[in-house]
């Protein structure tokens, strides 16, 4: 049944609320870390992982020492209390908001809206000097940077986990941005404002339907219509509309931002592509029981045309990556003014 949203009269998020501006003011800041280990070492991700689910998974653990409020009362975690794994203190806790955004669940250790990177750690040559490049994304990350500051501290102390043994490593040099916009990422980046712009697929995307033929800018469109809305879905929560916008009216909005990235996005030229079909193993379906195959989609795009207008969104995805099971690595996205 077709329902209309229902937004409070007294509600001034619906007037205001543009979704072609509003989610680019979303606040970010960035913090880089220099780091250095006792010896060489190679970060070797498990199966399944890579080096950005790994050190995320790591930071996620670690924030629960740093910022579970039962924890510093000398209480037991509200991990497995109880075993659906909810928060017992949602008024006090700031981690419902990071690790797992729309519930105040704990069981997922990925701190979502804060994204770390090591580009020495994920070239996989031992190295003893490498950089924790982290991106605090939204208000939430934001209130939580004392508890994710802690977590840093108590990652570096305990180490990262290397062949069965924690490897742990020391905080040489700590320095942040100020806060900025969503919409001025490009001035803090490494790509600013180019004619062209190659977007690698890092990791295998992966999307439903059928692969049979790969159009790429119809994918890069998809792509970035389902970013986009993410994007203003994730906005529009962190502006506590709770009660006062309806899952109707925060889907309307989502959906009109998606509509207005596909626009964007049909101003892009093409310049070169090089995109391939990959088979990335069995799963098991949840819902039939039955094992199905996925299959991704890695390689290249290089694109042109009017770049300025679709850019900011172009980083929002490279920060959160694109397609489907992202939280297993798949869809890492990188870009660059040039194909090295």
């Amino acid at each position: 049944m077709n329902r209309s949203p229902d937004i409070s009269s007294t509600n001034s998020l619906p007037s205001t609320y543009d979704v072609t501006r509003s989610p680019l003011e979303l606040p970010v800041r960035l913090l880089r870390l220099r780091c250095g280990a006792y010896s060489p070492f190679v970060l070797r991700p498990r199966t399944g992982a890579t080096v950005r689910t790994t050190l995320a998974g790591a930071l996620g653990y670690a924030l629960v020492q740093a910022g579970c409020r039962r924890l510093q009362t000398r209480r037991p975690a509200c991990d497995p209390l109880p075993r659906d794994g909810s928060c017992q203190e949602p008024e006090l806790c700031q981690l419902s908001k990071i690790l797992r955004p729309y519930s105040i669940r704990h069981d997922r250790e990925m701190p979502r809206p804060v994204f770390i990177s090591s580009p020495e750690l994920e070239a996989r040559q031992p190295t003893r000097s490498f950089s924790l490049n982290l991106t605090l994304w939204g208000r939430r990350a934001l209130d939580a940077l004392p508890d994710i500051e802690r977590a840093v501290g108590i990652l570096a102390r305990k180490g990262l986990t290397v062949d069965g043994r924690r490897v742990a490593f020391e905080i040489i040099e700590v320095g942040a941005t100020e806060v900025f916009s969503l919409g001025d990422f490009h001035l803090h980046s490494d790509v600013g404002v180019s004619p062209e712009l190659v977007i690698l697929l890092e990791t295998p995307l992966i999307l439903g339907g059928s692969l049979d033929r790969i159009d790429p800018l119809a994918l890069l469109r998809r792509c970035l219509g389902n970013a986009a809305y993410e994007l203003v879905a994730w906005d529009i929560e962190e502006r506590d509309t709770v009660g006062i916008l309806d899952r109707w009216a925060r889907d309307e909005l989502a959906t009109a931002g998606r509509a207005h990235v596909d626009r964007l996005g049909a101003e892009l030229e093409l310049r070169s592509s090089q995109l391939h079909r990959v088979r990335v193993g069995v799963r098991r379906s949840r819902s039939t029981g039955s094992d199905f195959e996925l299959r991704g989609v890695t390689g290249y795009l290089c694109v042109g045309g009017n770049l300025g207008p679709v850019l900011p969104w172009l980083q929002t995805a490279s920060l959160g990556g694109l397609g489907q099971k992202r939280t297993q690595g798949f869809g890492e996205v990188r870009l660059a003014t040039r194909l090295d």
